[in-house]
């Protein structure tokens, strides 16, 4: 999968930038962030080999890096988050 810029065409989008000394392992991630509901929404676009991959049966992973901190609350969805305002749900 790869990141994807617009998160969601009109809406404000911030760049959030790899940690140093970790540029070959990580690509910089675009999102928009709601500070009124603390979150935080990016996109990401299957590669024709992932699509076809859960057609036939396969799953999405999802990896959370805590730095040893409890993790924070996370959704995954294929349904777009924002409402007709243009704010996520």
């Amino acid at each position: 999968m790869n990141p994807a810029s617009p998160v969601h065409p009109g809406e404000p989008e911030m760049l959030i930038k790899v940690p140093e000394g970790h540029e070959d392992e990580m690509v910089p991630l675009p999102a928009v962030f709601d500070d009124k509901q603390g979150i935080l929404v990016s996109r990401w676009e299957l590669t024709d080999e992932e699509r076809q991959g859960l057609i036939n049966g396969g799953s999405v992973y999802l990896m959370m890096w805590t730095m040893g901190h409890s993790p924070f609350p996370v959704l995954l969805t294929a349904t777009c988050p924002f409402t007709d305002e243009g704010k996520p749900a």
